[in-house]
């Protein structure tokens, strides 16, 4: 009975870190295909619609900048070449829904994307109820642009350090941040790992 208890207090002790350790390895395996699949997607549409500057789209200053209008340009040029199982309205926002139980969304131009891992209704509840909100917990944001190398991960204004994905004060990725768009690309730099020092709990459920 004393072993048994034994082992019932070290499984009490290890259970949750081996739950944690379980949760980051889905977020990242799910953030890396992720930017591996709208990559690719990006090429199947640039065979058959010229390189991505001739149809790529920045309509954060268009007067029509609404979901409709975003929709109507996904659904063309990247939508096909991507396994959606299906779509939503969140927020007013089209929200697609990918095979392994992430999903992603457009943040207001084509420019910005807000990837979840998980279930994305219950990411952004989490951060209504939070203050240091939900970016780099349960959600990454990547980027795109004409000029852009292809998809990637956010690095506006990044001036190349690692020590700058951490301390940069309108991006980093630190606990001060309620908005924390560098987590991504620090993710990435890491060889797509969780690094050892990342400031916030990260989750997916």
């Amino acid at each position: 009975m004393i072993t048994l208890g034994i082992i019932g207090v070290v499984a009490a002790m290890t259970l949750p870190t081996l739950i944690y350790n379980y949760d980051k390895q889905v977020v990242v395996t799910r953030l890396q295909k992720f930017y591996s699949s709208m990559n690719q997607a990006i090429k199947m549409a640039e065979l058959e619609y010229g390189d991505k500057s001739l149809w790529f789209e920045n309509i954060s200053s268009s007067a029509d900048n609404t979901d409709a209008l975003k929709k109507e340009w996904f659904e063309k040029y990247l939508a096909p070449h991507l396994n959606i199982i299906k779509t939503k309205q969140i927020d007013g926002i089209t929200t697609y829904y990918l095979s392994d139980g992430s999903a992603f969304k457009t943040n207001g131009n084509n420019r910005d994307w807000i990837f979840f891992p998980g279930d994305p209704e219950k990411c952004i509840e989490f951060g209504k109820n939070n203050i240091d909100n939900y970016s780099g917990r349960c959600a990454w944001i990547f980027f795109m642009s004409a000029d852009s190398k292809g998809f990637e991960t956010f690095a506006f204004n990044w001036d190349g350090s690692m020590d700058n994905l951490k301390t940069n004060s309108g991006y980093g990725c630190n606990k001060k941040q309620g908005w924390r768009p560098y987590c991504s690309r620090w993710i990435q730099m890491n060889g797509w790992k969780i690094p050892d020092d990342y400031p916030v709990k990260v989750r997916y459920r």
